[in-house]
Formats: structure tokens, C-alpha cells, sequence
């Protein structure tokens, strides 16, 4: 996974830090605020009030810099396809080494 990921907003299937656990074990890397080097913002639920439209401070900037806005749900879906693709190359290794 060569991607820089940040988490705005609160997620359905796990916590912050399980998110964050789960980028640094497929191979990605995470930051708390948006910068040059992020390439996805992963949005989950954002609060709303009567003074706030819903839109966090991290979104605004991800718009601001082009970064690529995803969902939780296509989030999880990169996360498996990594994970799919870790499970074919043990499999053709474990395949080419004869066991």
C-alpha cells in the first residue's frame, strides 16, 4: 500500500488507532493533519450542528490540496485488496519454494 493516509471524522468498524494500525501493517504510512506528502483523506461520520455545516477542517484542506477523499467503506476495500494481494505472493512463494 503506497499511500499516505488521514482520518477525519468517527469510523464505523474500528477506532482511530486500529486504522491507523491496520495502514502501518499493510505497508502505508498515516499522519494526523493534512500536508504535501497525503494522498488520501478517509472521511467518516462528521458531527452536525446548528453553527456547523459538517464539513472539518481536514476536508476543507484535502479539497484545498487535491488529496483524494474516500469513504470507510472504500477504504476497507483497499485494505482487503492488499491483503488479498499479500495472501497470492506467500501463496506463489510457499508454491515455488516446494513446500
Amino acid at each position: 500500500m503506497n499511500e499516505v493516509f488521514v482520518f477525519t471524522g468517527t469510523l464505523d468498524c474500528f477506532t482511530r488507532q486500529q486504522a491507523q494500525n491496520l495502514v502501518k501493517a499493510l505497508g502505508g504510512r498515516f499522519q494526523h493533519t493534512i500536508t504535501k506528502e497525503t494522498t488520501c483523506l478517509v472521511a467518516g461520520k462528521q458531527p452536525i450542528t446548528l453553527f456547523d455545516p459538517g464539513k472539518s477542517l481536514k476536508r476543507k484542506q484535502a479539497v484545498e490540496r487535491q488529496v483524494k477523499i474516500i469513504s470507510e467503506e472504500v477504504f476497507l476495500g483497499l485494505c482487503i485488496e492488499q491483503l488479498s494481494k499479500y495472501r497470492r505472493i506467500k501463496a506463489e512463494r510457499k508454491e515455488l519454494s516446494g513446500q
